[in-house]
């Protein structure tokens, strides 16, 4: 879990700020917390989608949709490097 928690901050902490600055035209750190907080509580997808449809409405689903792609692609990624250094 402890990798996965950094996968979390390193790389979802920067895209989470552009993107949802991108949709709200603002800084959105306490936004940013909470979606970091529930991945790192392994809340599931719809769940997420479901709080974020409040303030995202329509681009709530395809922004739910890459947030999930970039969280298994970089914990793979990780893995797979942890996996190939420890060989």
């Amino acid at each position: 879990a402890c990798a996965e928690h950094r996968v979390v901050d390193l790389y979802l902490r920067p895209w989470l700020s552009k993107k949802l600055l991108e949709f709200l035209g603002e800084e959105e750190d306490t936004l940013v917390s909470f979606i970091l907080d529930k991945l790192r509580a392994r809340c599931h997808p719809r769940e997420i989608l479901e709080e974020l449809e409040q303030v995202l409405d329509e681009d709530a689903e395809p922004f739910v949709a890459k947030l999930w792609r970039l969280l298994i692609y970089n914990i793979e990624l990780r893995r797979q490097n942890i996996g190939s250094a420890a060989s």
